[in-house]
């Protein structure tokens, strides 16, 4: 199911949950209206969470392409910025996406991912003598 569907398909459960809360008689059994309050924030979080992963997606491709990295070394450089200037991933992953629409980042923030792109493209790059041999 695509991210489009499946928030859709969210969206519908917790409207559906709201009419049932506000069509429900409160002595029909509160177990199923506790149940229903833990679906309704489940669903909620999994919607957050989905978002947030989709945003983590984006600055993953932005810093891959920077960097010219693979997608598992651009996550290592929103890590580390992450957890260089102890803000949240989630966090990082906004600004570096707004950077990347707008061009304008944090001075700080874009120190720190200068120094982590610059750090994994140098651990990322072949050593000297390493190179292939082409025959000629």
């Amino acid at each position: 199911m695509g991210t489009g569907r499946f928030l859709l398909a969210l969206e519908e459960n917790l409207r559906d949950a709201d009419a049932y809360r506000s069509g429900h008689d409160p002595e029909e059994g509160e177990a199923t209206a506790e149940k229903v309050e833990e679906l309704v924030a489940e669903a909620q979080q999994l919607k957050h969470a989905l978002a947030s992963h989709a945003t983590v997606d984006q600055a993953i491709g932005i810093v891959l392409a920077l960097g010219q990295l693979t997608p598992t070394e651009a996550w290592d450089v929103l890590r580390d910025v992450s957890m260089q200037s102890n803000t949240k991933l989630r966090t990082v992953a906004e600004y570096v996406v707004e950077w990347g629409r707008t061009g304008s980042l944090d001075g700080a923030l874009r120190g720190e991912l200068d120094r982590q792109l610059e750090r994994h493209v140098a651990e990322a790059a072949p050593a000297p003598g390493d190179e292939p041999q082409t025959s000629g």
